[in-house]
């Protein structure tokens, strides 16, 4: 998950999967997590890696676009892959860094209301 201006876009998770996903990247044990990010008609798909790799621990992202057409969700490009930096690790989830802005991937996701239009 991305933050926006220090916001998180709007989030749908599995507990036990955040949950995973944080103690592999805490205790450097194998797991991965995905992430999309979605607009309207197109968007990028996200697979973060987390392996151990001897004295050290290794996280990669693998990014690759897609568009949407008729419904139906097709690749688009080659799949990307970025090395990452654990640059947190702490009850409130995992930040890396893996070229960009920081990406967290919280430890919860608490679920809000959607918001409802004043029209």
């Amino acid at each position: 998950m991305r933050l926006i201006n220090g916001t998180a876009p709007q989030l749908v998770a599995s507990h036990g999967a955040l949950a995973c996903f944080n103690r592999a990247a805490r205790d450097c044990t194998a797991a991965t997590i995905s992430d999309t990010l979605m607009d309207v008609a197109a968007g990028t798909s996200y697979v973060f890696v987390v392996e151990p790799d001897g004295a050290s621990c290794r996280v990669t992202q693998l990014a690759q676009g897609y568009s949407v057409s008729f419904g139906l969700a097709a690749p688009v490009g080659p799949v990307i892959s970025a090395a990452c930096r654990r640059t947190a690790v702490t009850a409130s989830g995992v930040t890396l860094n893996c070229g960009g802005p920081d990406i967290l991937i919280p430890a919860k996701v608490t679920v809000k209301s959607p918001a409802v239009a004043p029209w």
